[in-house]
């Protein structure tokens, strides 16, 4: 769990554990960057971190979730891909209908 942990908090993001033992200690540890929950599986996460046996169980119970997919993340060779875990966003602001020459906008060809 150290290692998904790391991986959650590398890409900007809040944790959600089982609430078992483990979960109970990390979310004391880490308290505010960890949430615990009774199931991750049924949890309302944007993505799930998994290294275990079960991997084709988990995401066709995530895949029978209603709403948008979410990812099942398995870890690779070299760890989780933190990549996966970033959502990018853009931002464009339009100056010229912000004060620019307002005649420009209502020419014609």
């Amino acid at each position: 769990m150290a290692e998904q942990l790391t991986a959650v908090f590398a890409a900007g993001n809040r944790a959600v554990v089982a609430d078992g033992e483990l979960g109970r200690k990390f979310a004391a540890a880490l308290s505010g960057y960890v949430d615990r929950v009774a199931d991750v599986l049924e949890a309302d996460v944007a993505a799930v971190l998994y290294d275990g046996a079960q991997a084709e169980e988990a995401r066709r119970e995530l895949a029978a979730r209603d709403g948008a997919l979410v990812p099942l993340i398995l870890r690779g060779e070299n760890g989780y891909n933190v990549h996966r875990l970033v959502a990018e966003r853009a931002l464009s602001v339009n100056t010229t209908a912000a004060g620019g020459n307002a005649s420009l906008m209502s020419m014609t060809e």
